[in-house]
């Protein structure tokens, strides 16, 4: 889900520079794992078993 995520722009500096911008990552990083909290929660929420697989 971080390939979609993340902007083409920073893809593309990442596949011709191989830097990363640890900041943006991070920050991406965080709101998908908010979002695959919230998927599980609703899943669960439906009576099926679920749960995320995020840092959290």
């Amino acid at each position: 889900m971080i390939e979609i995520v993340l902007g083409p722009s920073y893809i593309f500096r990442l596949s011709k520079e191989n830097i990363l911008d640890y900041s943006e990552f991070s920050e991406k990083q965080h709101k998908v794992d908010e979002l695959a909290e919230w998927t599980a929660d609703f899943i669960i929420s439906r009576g099926y078993k679920a749960f995320a697989q995020s840092v959290e």
